[in-house]
């Protein structure tokens, strides 16, 4: 069972009480729980389907659930991140000038885009908080983990919808806990539990992937 909402009024149905809290559930910020019920309402859909997209499966089964074991620290040889060329400069530093809440970042396939979202990455590290990096394809994924492994390790959450209900739970916990800061994954990833989100990257945003018509 999960509790949205507390209140004195006896329904008509039938209930069943609450005898506790499983431990270590993460819960939904208010962030999420306002999005859960504009999904519901915007779409006509139960808000116990709609609460299926914000947590995975695992969470609807278990009584107890364990705590991911902490990410081993590992000796990673890291490479620090390349100099931006001029015309990427420029790019970086308009991006945190704006005052808008979105900008958009154009250049042809190799220009260095990616380069410019590992320095962000990089800022927003700098302030505890998370970024998170969606791609339009499943199959970008490990592309893009490489390239950000290299420069921060591999204490990197991924997600997307070939993941086991295990791997799924595991990176769900982690990024709850705040043990993960870099997040890469497809549209989905945007119902993880973000304690700290600092910045959202869309990759190819122009992508029909990311657009969804039914």
């Amino acid at each position: 069972q999960v509790i949205i909402e507390i209140h004195n009024q006896i329904p008509s149905f039938k209930t069943k009480p609450i005898i506790g809290i499983v431990e270590n559930a993460p819960h939904l910020t208010k962030t999420q729980l306002h999005l859960l019920h504009f999904i519901s309402d915007y779409y006509f859909t139960p808000l116990f389907k709609t609460l299926k997209i914000f947590l995975p499966v695992t969470f609807f089964k278990k009584k107890k659930l364990k705590m991911p074991p902490e990410n081993p620290k590992l000796s990673e040889s890291l490479i620090k991140l390349y100099p931006l060329t001029p015309e990427q400069k420029t790019a970086f530093k308009k991006i945190n000038e704006t005052q808008k809440n979105g900008i958009l970042l154009h250049g042809i396939t190799g220009s260095g885009k990616t380069e410019i979202y590992k320095h962000l990455a990089e800022q927003i590290l700098k302030k505890n908080q998370q970024i998170l990096i969606l791609v339009p394809e499943i199959s970008l994924t490990p592309q893009t983990f490489q390239h950000f492994k290299k420069h921060f390790g591999s204490n990197i959450a991924i997600l997307h919808s070939e993941l086991t209900p295990k791997q799924k739970e595991t990176y769900w916990q982690q990024i709850s806990q705040g043990d993960v800061k870099i997040i890469i994954g497809s549209r989905s990833a945007i119902f993880a539990p973000y304690q700290n989100l600092g910045m959202v990257v869309i990759d190819e945003e122009h992508e029909t992937s990311f657009k969804q018509d039914n």
